[in-house]
This record gives structure tokens, sequence and C-alpha cells, in this order.
């Protein structure tokens, strides 16, 4: 019901295509963010502009760089196995397999399992079962983590923008919370300033004075500011909501656009806490007021 940090939803992807001529990253990851893509457009009917065969075409590419033989896969069989290791509970499962089945170095060239023989999987038609297996095993574990270069194009950034933003009108639609962290995603992610931060576009304000940059994109999605690591970061929650006030007046936001909007997004936190949960307003009272005694008593032995 809540998506934490959620940094690349509000990125300037146009800017960042500029600033990102390649990217390097595991083959077995990519090979499943194609799997994704080929499963939205075809099971969830997202529409992309982008054909099938050119998706399909690609996922068979890099599937045959790890598996090899790929007699009897299929896009619509990877794509299942893809979803079922969500689905079962896996817990522990590759590490039980990699004590059962890694070999000495140098000999870990042939997976199996204890679901199917050793001669089963490299020799004769894969199945579902079979590609699941690999996800679990540590020699094909080692397989998807070769690293490989993968192109921003102008097409990439097309498409990268369309599935963004039916993403995001998804979740606007299923009413899922974001929880943003103003000083933890401008330390990891690439805003270049609080004026920056994707949480404007996330969640824009509304009026605007003329003459500031309206943000790419705005969108009304559910929105809260949270501190991450408060211990790392070296912040509260009263400091992320000031920063985010200062920001506004900064950009050209009258104190009362401000202030209106971050009473909404106060109140969204308060909407949203796990605490509402667990625990009752009545004890929720009861615990502050216990924690303020004996905030009181501490200061007066001190």
């Amino acid at each position: 019901d809540r998506i934490g940090h959620a940094i690349v939803l509000g990125i300037d992807i146009d800017r960042w295509g500029q600033e990102h001529e390649s990217v390097v990253m595991p083959v077995g990851e990519y090979m499943e963010d194609l799997l994704w893509l080929w499963g939205s457009m075809v099971k969830d009917q997202m529409d992309l502009e982008l054909s099938i065969d050119i998706v399909e075409g690609k996922i068979l590419e890099f599937t045959k760089s790890i598996y090899g033989d790929i007699t009897g896969i299929t896009p619509n069989m990877l794509y299942d196995a893809y979803c079922e290791k969500f689905k079962r509970d896996n817990s522990g499962v590759f590490e039980r397999m990699r004590k059962e089945i890694w070999k000495e170095k140098g000999e870990n060239t042939e997976h199996f399992c204890r679901w199917h023989p050793r001669v089963g999987l490299n020799k004769g038609i894969w199945t579902k079962e079979k590609i699941l297996c690999t996800y679990f095993c540590p020699v094909y574990y080692q397989k998807f983590q070769k690293p490989i270069m993968v192109n921003v194009s102008f097409s990439v950034i097309r498409v990268m923008k369309a599935v963004r933003e039916q993403i995001i009108y998804k979740i606007g639609q299923m009413g899922i919370y974001v929880e943003a962290n103003p000083t933890s995603n401008l330390a990891i992610g690439s805003a270049r300033n609080m004026d920056d931060s994707h949480v404007f576009r996330l969640n824009f304000p509304g009026t605007i004075s003329e003459g500031s940059n309206q943000p790419l994109n705005p969108h009304k999605l559910l929105l809260t500011l949270n501190t991450d690591d408060l211990s790392i970061f070296n912040t509260t929650s009263e400091n992320e909501l000031a920063y985010m006030y200062h920001s506004m007046t900064h950009q050209g936001y009258s104190k009362e656009d401000a202030l209106l909007w971050i009473d909404k997004i106060r109140q969204y936190g308060l909407d949203s806490s796990f605490v509402r949960e667990i625990r009752s307003p009545g004890q929720q009272y009861m615990e502050i007021d216990k924690l303020l005694r004996e905030i009181e008593r501490y200061k007066q032995c001190y």
C-alpha cells in the first residue's frame, strides 16, 4: 500500500538521458526488465507504441546469452517463470541450493537442483519449472550477474516516459502512498538541490506565482515526507517539511500556498501511519503522555 523513495517516478528523464549515454547492468536484471515490459504490453494492455516483436527479439537474444540452448523457450514461458518466483515462499531457497550443489571452482558449468535431475535441464526441452529453478541456482546466478552495456537511445527515453506516466496513473488510481525522503533523496538521487526535488513532480502544489518554473509532468499522488534513517542523514520530520516550505517560497510560491501544501502532506503522513493499524488513538495518547512525563522527570534530575 506504499512505495518508498520512488525517485525514478519524478526525475527529469530527458536530462537523465543526456547525462547517461549508456548504463551498465547485470544481464539477468535487464532481461527481467524486458519480461516485465512484455507482460505489461501483452497481459496488461499497456499502450507504449512499441512493437511486441522488437521486445520479444531482445528477450530471446539475452535468454540465449544466459541459457545457451533455448529449445522450447518462449517469451510467455519466461514471463510465467518470472512471475512465479514472486508467488512462492522462496525464503532461504538460494542458500539451501548453494550448499547442496555448489561445485569446486572450475567445475560449476552445469545446473541441476533437487527438483530436476542433473541431466534433465541442460538436455532436452526447457519448461517453466526448469527456468524457475535457475533463479535459485548458484551457477545461473553467476550468469545472471554478467555485466552488459545498455545504450540509452531516443527510443528508450520515449518508452521510459510512456511507462512512467502509466505507472504514475495506476499508483494514483489505486491510492498508493509514496514515501519521499527529501534529504536522503538529495544525497543519493540525481536532484541538484531541493528546488529540483522529485517531490514537487509527484504532488504538484497547484497554483504558482508568475515567473516561477513549473515542474515537469506534475501529478497528484498521495505523498508523505519522511526522514529515511534520521541518524545517518541528521534530520527530522520537522526539518523535511521546513526544507520543502522554504524551497517552495524560494521558487516563487506564496506563503499561503506553501503552508496549505505542507499541511496537506503532513495530514497524508498521519493518515497513512503504520501506528494507526496497531494502536488506538487512546493508546497513542497514553504512550506520548508517559514519554513527556519521563522527559520532564529527566530534566528535573539533571
